[in-house]
């Protein structure tokens, strides 16, 4: 690395990341709360890109999958998932270790060119994931309530800008307002699972890989769809974001 580089680097260190809500919510020192007090203080940042895994392109590429091949194509699912959580600890450790998101960093150690290049294709990634969850989501409600599909665009794209505005009162009310939301949707599909009675030994099969995935197109392109819904880029960047929330004890006693 550079002296040029460095510097940058160490530019990019100083600065804050998210600055209305960096270090705004302070958490207890790991060495006197308990599991509870630690699990509430830092949950937080975790809920908030969980909620990204529970978008209408998961939903429509899972529910897409299983009527068409079952449940063959589990093992994709499955190693999509863990790649994902692999993927968010680096971000979360990135953020914690380094305070710095993944864009600092890129803008610290990439050459300009090459900036430039992953901004392009992480904007074009996440307009596409965006466009599903907002016609997904115009799709519910005229499925529910009759509404026009503009009307149902329209109205989420105004209920994101509400929850945006809760920025103002604190990063942790977003959180708890997104916490409860995945509790409803869990508890909601746990009982819709509970009530289908699934085939316990065809699902373990499922988890199996099997080189048909590569023979078969239609199975390939489904495949295909599981994995960009659960891999995305736009939570990457944010867990390393959201880690810059917390005001850290950095003191370690000797």
């Amino acid at each position: 690395m550079s002296l040029y580089d460095k510097d940058r680097l160490a530019h990019q260190q100083k600065k804050k990341s998210l600055d209305e809500i960096a270090e705004s919510v302070k958490v207890p020192s790991i060495y006197e709360a308990s599991f509870f007090q630690k699990f509430l203080a830092y949950s937080g940042p975790g809920a908030l890109v969980a909620v990204g895994y529970m978008d209408p392109g998961n939903w429509l590429t899972a529910l897409e999958g299983g009527s068409e091949f079952r449940f063959e194509l589990l093992s994709v699912l499955l190693m999509s998932i863990l790649v994902a959580m692999f993927m968010q600890t680096l971000s979360i450790k990135l953020g914690v270790v380094s305070r710095m998101d993944l864009a600092q960093a890129i803008s610290g150690l990439v050459p300009k060119w090459g900036r430039y290049t992953l901004w392009i294709l992480n904007e074009e990634a996440m307009m596409a994931t965006d466009m599903t969850g907002v016609v997904g989501t115009a799709i519910s409600l005229k499925l529910l309530f009759g509404l026009p599909l503009m009307w149902g665009m329209l109205a989420t794209i105004a209920d994101v800008l509400i929850v945006l505005l809760f920025i103002r009162f604190g990063i942790r009310r977003i959180e708890f307002i997104v916490l409860g939301s995945i509790l409803v949707v869990g508890i909601i599909f746990g009982i819709e699972v509970f009530r289908a009675t699934p085939p316990i030994i065809q699902i373990a099969e499922g988890l199996i890989p099997s080189s048909q995935i590569f023979t078969n197109h239609s199975m390939l392109l489904i495949s295909l769809g599981i994995m960009g819904a659960t891999i995305m880029p736009h939570n990457i960047y944010l867990h390393s974001s959201l880690a810059q929330s917390r005001k850290y004890d950095w003191h370690i006693p000797a």
